[in-house]
């Protein structure tokens, strides 16, 4: 039996009612190959929040983008260096990512608020984390 494959789509759509999409998301994915086999891993977020005061300002694009650095840097670069054979607490690298962005909106508090959810696949587990309404 051929063993499963991750397959996403990832879309927008900015509502009538705000002149600015609010959105911030992204999927991020990478296939190992070692001699255990073929393993996908893959990063998925989606956030929803507020403008800051200057246009520029984004809760959720800070938020994504945060949480998208500690992951490759703690996840991504670790597993291709040592190509699948890496043992590594993914459910604190979400949590600690999490923390992160809160952290970077917490010091940003002219970016808004967001709320965010994510989905870390690592061959056949899922991890999700959500904060936020």
């Amino acid at each position: 039996m051929d063993k499963p494959q991750l397959v996403y789509g990832i879309a927008t759509d900015h509502t009538h009612t705000r002149e600015a999409n609010q959105d911030a998301s992204t999927a991020l994915m990478m296939t190992g190959v070692s001699d255990s086999g073929i393993q996908d891993v893959g990063l998925f977020i989606v956030a929803d929040g507020t403008v800051g005061h200057n246009e520029g300002e984004s809760a959720p694009t800070l938020a994504v983008q945060t949480v998208v650095q500690e992951v490759v840097s703690h996840l991504y670069e670790p597993l291709m260096q040592n190509m699948g054979d890496y043992d590594v607490a993914v459910r604190k690298i979400l949590v600690d990512a999490f923390l992160a962005a809160n952290q970077k909106l917490i010091d940003n508090p002219t970016y808004g608020t967001t709320a965010m959810t994510a989905a870390l696949v690592n061959g056949s587990m899922a991890y999700l984390a959500h904060v936020g309404d």
